[in-house]
């Protein structure tokens, strides 16, 4: 489904050679997000968690890094966006203001009635 606010941003997870930075799936509280970093000249690094542990590895091709996508993400489309500082709540929380003003809209962009 293309969203008007992200028209050049949505990529399939079959699609690596879109991949520019990172990829993220926007869920609440970090679920499903996975942070993908290109190296010069050695491939993309990534990072992710899985049942809360932090899961760190490297792909050396976009076609490896294809394959982690598809584990990971499976038919589900995906978001690209350039990674940001957090904004820092209380003594330990994190928030990613994109996601939340985000939420609470519909593909066209105006508010969904509750």
């Amino acid at each position: 489904m293309e969203r008007p606010d992200f028209p050049d941003k949505q990529v399939s997870a079959w699609d690596p050679s879109r991949l520019v930075c990172e990829s993220l799936r926007v869920r609440r509280g970090g679920r499903q997000v996975m942070r993908v970093v290109k190296v010069k000249y050695k491939g993309c690094r990534y990072s992710n968690c899985v049942i809360g542990s932090l899961v760190r590895d490297k792909a050396k091709h976009f076609k490896d890094m294809n394959k982690v996508l598809k584990r990971f993400f499976g038919n589900l489309e995906i978001l690209v966006q350039q990674g940001i500082d957090l904004v820092k709540v209380g003594n330990n929380g994190t928030m990613d203001l994109r996601a939340e003003l985000q939420r609470n809209k519909s593909v066209d962009g105006r508010p969904l009635s509750s």
